[in-house]
């Protein structure tokens, strides 16, 4: 079923959230995973209002690492082993993560947080930064411009059926 396992050694999700974009101030968080190609995706809305931007990315964090964990744990049992990389744009949610001290303005997510900085210190996730200008999981959350929409896109591999469909008829 599985033959060769090429491409198959780096599990790598990006995520994102929009906070506070919704009229009841609820954030929207979206992730997707690849693994040689795009294999899982999400956007959901977050239950409840963040307070901070940096909770609705620990929010996005969190549910992109429980998808990330299920996914690495079913691949174990083809005797995969893949490295699992967490991008996130959001430098202060990435600190948090990566530092056992306690802040006070996150004393309202510590039980999120320290599920994440858990699997950090543990190294079941290697939890980096990626740049915005780099993050393709906001095509899950962000109403994006027709370059940016079409640079993501390709870099999922995902082409424009509609637009091949039109250049093929002319």
């Amino acid at each position: 079923m599985l033959d060769g396992k090429k491409g198959l050694e780096n599990l790598e999700g990006y995520c994102d959230s929009d906070w506070g974009s919704n009229f009841d101030g609820k954030s929207f968080s979206g992730h997707g995973v690849r693994c040689g190609g795009v294999i899982a995706w999400k956007t959901k809305k977050q239950p409840v209002v963040s307070l901070l931007s940096t909770e609705a990315e620990l929010r996005s964090i969190s549910e992109l690492t429980q998808d990330l964990l299920w996914l690495k744990k079913l691949m174990e049992e083809f005797n995969i082993r893949p490295t699992t990389n967490v991008w996130c744009d959001n430098q202060r949610a990435i600190a948090l993560c990566h530092s056992p001290l306690y802040h006070h303005k996150t004393r309202h997510i510590n039980i999120r947080l320290n599920w994440i900085r858990d699997n950090v210190l543990r190294k079941d996730i290697d939890l980096q930064y990626v740049s915005t200008a780099q993050m393709w999981a906001d095509l899950f959350t962000k109403g994006l411009g027709r370059p940016k929409h079409q640079d993501f896109s390709a870099q999922l591999g995902l082409i424009a059926v509609l637009s091949k469909v039109c250049k093929s008829n002319d």
